[in-house]
């Protein structure tokens, strides 16, 4: 029990409320990743999982549960979360999941199966071999009562803590905070059981969560009625009082017992007398603020712990504390991540801890905490906190100079670390790179002075490459002057459709706080302020224009004194609506967008999605081919973006655990070595071949030592290996932990021409394959309406007709060559053509399905794999097909017709046309996100008729996406892989020589 205070004293300051969540609000996204592999449908049920020990908390081997099994009524119900209906060997009974729909008393809402990686050891329960990952909520309909809610889980597929981290919510309550699995059960396949009460009045029980990293799982959850008891709960511990103007702030250790309600607070005048209950009912959250005391004298508190039964404990230890008033702003600091402390320059720091509204400071988002090796930096530097960080302090108004405290204790290279700081709304520190200023492993601090108003100061670290750190914060009043800041220097315009954004310089004063911008209409006169105040960052995006009017700019600094600067000179912009080509620019600049940003801080390996940090081997393949269009199009120095290629590869070539025969595992980390037994833990041939095309068209690009670099990735991969040699068929998959193979390339679909030509012009003669392996794979002909011999895929999703094209230009290679192979010659197919009818079958089938589908019309096209509504993947197709077809209830992946660009260019512009230009009632684009607006151009899939919108961007969507527009508009790509030695090789074997040389 203590007492803490800033020097001088707290202070009345804004108190923000803390709503709790609403878990109808919490969207969930996919987890497992849209694969090349996982679109076929494939591997749905022949993932070869690793098999995990379940080990009980207790340390048992085996979980212990209820020995009786009451009936599944209205008011106990066991539910095995992704799995079937499943009794213990105890005779505990739980039923199979179920989706939560008008017709069912329960079930969940969103998400998707899961299952443990199987292996050679055997599990004690298989209750923990299934999950439901990426829910939203269970909904459960029970009798009024009391209800026991267990929660089952087990962290199967990551290695390490801090890889899986949510909150759960049960009744808009939260009761677990940043659970991490992984920590909580003491490490990976180990069991852990998490049981709190509720207590419902209608009988509804929500169990919600919200992610914080990855995505949430249950393997089970179990409810009960409560058992009533008389027990007392324990008493609250480690109370703290924070003091300041008429007003005491408390707050404490959360009880964790599984039946505690709430708290109530005692207040007393003397340490000896009566304590009287000061809150009427149960405070739910481990704090509380008495606004009803006064500057005359100290206050004595004392908690208790309530129970759902009334039970209540007896008193905690009480704490004393006298309310006071100082005239002035307090100096005021945190030691993040440490203890209490004052430094050798006398500047005090208070430890830290989670910020709630009592104690008025700490940190919102708390990143990871850390400390550097003993002896490399002494306190406040030696704690730190590393990741996504936000620190609240309730500071009344003025203004204050704000010193930052790092210190790096790994990073020995410049951009490997590189964040943005925010004060509020203000960009503080723009792509701060702590060792390119200040060096290895050196204490540092930055300073800047900021106007705090009305609504205290929020701290937070975002960021660009790498995890943010920090070590301490530093607050004191700051001076103010009369001295205005230099003038800004506007650096780019851009100008699109009834849009402009500004980019200018930010100014290199530590005392500016905003700028300010002017625009004039028609004329370069009669400026009027623009923003409404002020904005913190140096970018403005002006929606309120016409297209065809002229607009000019100019930008103004501000600092924490007042001071205003000069303006600007003017810059001129004139919105407009793209051109077909403009409209393919922005287009194809959205796409590597994506790439420019979402990947490894170190190796620029490609992350699989942009809402997960999962590295993608094949999103990798196409990240490397697009660094070749950035470079020709100048999106990127030429110089950075072969550093980046060289960087990817050397990182894939110097692993060795992250690949079997040369042929690359399907998802990896992020610094190139293979993953910790994740979703797809096996050697994917497809995977490892798109990867291997966007190395060799990076290594034609650049030459020197990317060409080195990629030359000897293709060397390594033993396609042979992976050859049935009885059927002539390439195997999909490889698990070496078993020694299995799973699926085979049997049937037509652009991947397997992808890894065909790999496996025919292998550089190594022993990991060769005949070219008759073109040919073994079935090509199915049918047709569709008037469009006839359609060599159709299994799925009929377009990408399975295009993948192939982005690197390989059929249309000038023209027909295959069977007889060269000594295969018949009626297995002659033109791929080009091929997928020029796919593409027109595709969109009559789209417009077929218009009276059905709101999302589908003559400019709406495209059917392909990607996510849609209820977190579900889908393979989306049309006919012709091998298999049956997947509408996705009209959910529609808007790089369906970004692929089909140089098949039929007019029809596929024109429903890019449409995807670019489709607003709400409001005018807002629907489909499109400006990269200046952190978007990636066009959204990956939409579906109108449950108003659903996706919010993740996949490697392997916006990928061919960009490559087919490159090829359509220069032949970039296809010019450069017919100047690769093995492929043309490959390619001779297989078409007609005079098409090649």
């Amino acid at each position: 029990m203590k007492v803490e205070t800033p020097t001088g004293s707290f202070f009345e300051s804004y108190k923000p409320t803390q709503p709790l969540l609403d878990p109808n609000s919490i969207t969930p996204s996919l987890h497992y990743s849209n694969t090349p592999m996982g679109r076929l449908g494939l591997f749905v049920n022949s993932f070869a999982f690793w098999r995990i020990l379940i080990v009980a908390l207790v340390g048992t081997l085996f979980l212990s549960l209820p020995a009786s099994t009451p009936a599944q009524t209205s008011n106990t119900i066991r539910v095995n979360c992704g799995g079937p209906a499943y009794t213990t060997t105890s005779g505990v009974s739980f039923v199979a999941d179920q989706e939560f729909t008008g017709d069912q008393t329960w079930g969940y809402v969103g998400g998707r199966t899961g299952s443990a990686p199987k292996g050679s050891v055997a599990t004690a329960n298989d209750l923990f071999l299934t999950d439901r990952w990426g829910l939203e909520k269970y909904c459960f309909q029970l009798q009024p009562g009391i209800y026991r809610v267990a929660m089952y889980f087990s962290e199967a597929h990551f290695s390490a803590p801090l890889q899986r981290v949510f909150d759960v919510w049960i009744n808009h309550r939260k009761i677990l905070s940043r659970l991490d699995i992984f920590a909580a059960a003491g490490g990976q396949g180990k069991a852990l059981v998490i049981s709190r009460l509720v207590s419902t009045d209608d009988g509804k029980v929500v169990v919600a969560v919200q992610d914080l990293k990855d995505k949430a799982k249950f393997s089970a959850i179990a409810i009960e009625p409560a058992t009533p008891e008389q027990i007392p709960p324990a008493a609250p511990s480690n109370l703290v009082a924070y003091v300041r103007d008429a007003e005491i702030g408390l707050d404490w250790s959360p009880v964790a017992e599984e039946d505690m309600f709430g708290y109530h607070v005692y207040r007393s005048f003397s340490p000896t007398g009566d304590f009287e209950k000061a809150t009427t009912t149960p405070v739910q959250d481990a704090f509380w603020i008495d606004r009803e005391t006064e500057n005359t004298g100290a206050y004595f508190y004392a908690l208790s712990t309530v129970d759902f039964f009334g039970n209540e404990s007896v008193l905690s230890a009480p704490v004393e504390a006298a309310p006071s008033f100082t005239n002035g702003i307090p100096t005021y600091g945190i030691n993040v991540g440490g203890a209490s402390l004052t430094d050798e320059r006398g500047r005090r720091f208070l430890a830290d801890r989670e910020y709630n509204p009592a104690n008025a400071f700490g940190f919102v988002t708390p990143g990871t905490e850390l400390s550097a090796p003993q002896g490399t930096a002494a306190e406040p530097y030696r704690s730190f906190r590393e990741g996504p960080l936000a620190y609240r302090l309730d500071l009344p108004p003025g203004p204050y100079q704000v010193t930052l405290g790092f210190f790096d204790p790994y990073s020995r290279e410049s951009r490997l670390r590189v964040f943005s700081v925010f004060f509020n709304e203000f960009r503080a520190l723009d792509r701060f790179d702590l060792f390119e200023q200040y060096g290895s492993r050196l204490p540092a601090e930055v300073q800047r002075v900021f106007l705090v108003k009305t609504n205290g100061l929020e701290i937070s670290l975002k960021p660009d490459l790498g995890g943010p750190l920090l070590s301490f914060i530093y607050a004191a009043p700051a001076e103010t002057d009369q001295e205005a800041p230099q003038t800004p220097v506007i650096q780019k315009i851009a100008a699109r459709d009834e849009v402009v954004c500004v980019d200018w310089t930010p100014s290199p004063e530590t005392d500016v706080v905003g700028y300010q911008v002017l625009r004039a209409v028609g004329q370069p006169d009669r400026f009027q302020p623009l923003s409404n105040g002020w904005t913190g960052v140096n970018r403005w995006v002006d929606r309120q224009v016409l297209n065809g009017e002229k607009y000019f700019y100019r930008v103004a600094a501000y600092d924490a004194s007042g001071n205003t600067s000069a303006p600007s000179d003017f810059v001129e912009a004139l919105p407009h609506f793209p051109s077909d080509d403009e409209l393919l620019d922005l287009v194809s600049r959205g796409a590597f967008e994506f790439f420019l940003r979402e990947h490894d801080p170190k190796t620029f390996l490609t992350k699989d999605k942009n809402t997960a940090n999962t590295i993608s081997v094949a999103a990798t393949g196409f990240g490397l081919t697009a660094l070749c269009i950035g470079a020709e199009r100048q999106w990127i120095v030429r110089e950075e973006a072969e550093r980046r290629a060289y960087l990817t590869l050397r990182a894939l070539n110097g692993m060795t655990n992250n690949q079997s025969n040369g042929i690359f595992f399907h998802y990896l980390q992020g610094d190139g070595s293979r993953g910790g037994g994740g979703y797809e833990d096996v050697a994917s041939t497809v995977d490892a071949a798109l990867l291997a095309w966007g190395a060799l068209a990076a290594g034609e690009y650049f030459g020197g030592r990317i060409e080195d670099e990629a030359a000897l990735m293709v060397a390594r991969m033993n396609w042979k290996f992976f050859a049935d040699s009885e059927r002539r068929l390439l195997a999909m998959a490889y698990h070496p932990l078993n020694g299995r193979f799973d699926g085979a390339w049997d049937y037509y679909t652009d991947e397997a021409l992808l890894i065909a030509v790999l496996g025919i012009g292998a550089p190594n003669p022993a990991y060769r394959i005949d070219p008759s392996y073109f040919y073994t794979f079935k090509r199915d002909r049918k047709s569709y309406q008037n469009i006839d011999d359609i060599v159709c895929t299994w799925p009929g999703a377009f990408f399975t007709y295009s993948f192939a094209h982005a690197w390989i230009d059929f249309q000038a290679l023209g027909p295959d060559q069977p007889e060269k192979a000594g295969m018949p010659a009626d297995l002659q197919v033109n791929w080009w053509s091929n997928s020029v009818k796919a593409a027109l079958a595709n969109k009559a089938f789209c417009m077929s399905l218009t009276n059905q589908f709101k999302t589908f019309g003559e400019n709406a096209w495209g059917l392909t794999a990607c996510s849609g509504p209820g977190d579900r993947y889908m393979v989306c197709g049309a006919p012709p097909s091998g298999g049956g077809i997947e509408t996705g209830e009209g959910t529609l992946a808007l790089y369906g017709a970004g692929m089909a660009v140089p098949f039929i260019p007019d029809d596929a512009i024109a429903a890019l046309k449409h995807y670019y230009t489709l607003k709400d009632e409001t005018g807002r684009k629907l489909l499109w996100k400006d990269e200046f607006e952190g978007g990636y151009g066009l959204i990956d899939a939409y579906n109108l008729d449950k108003n659903w919108f996706s919010q993740e961007i996949h490697g392997i969507n916006h990928g061919p996406m960009l490559l087919m527009i490159e090829n359509h508009r220069t032949g970039l790509i296809w010019e450069l892989m017919l100047k690769n030695k093995t492929i043309r090789e490959a390619l001779t074997q297989i078409f007609s020589p005079k098409k090649i040389y």
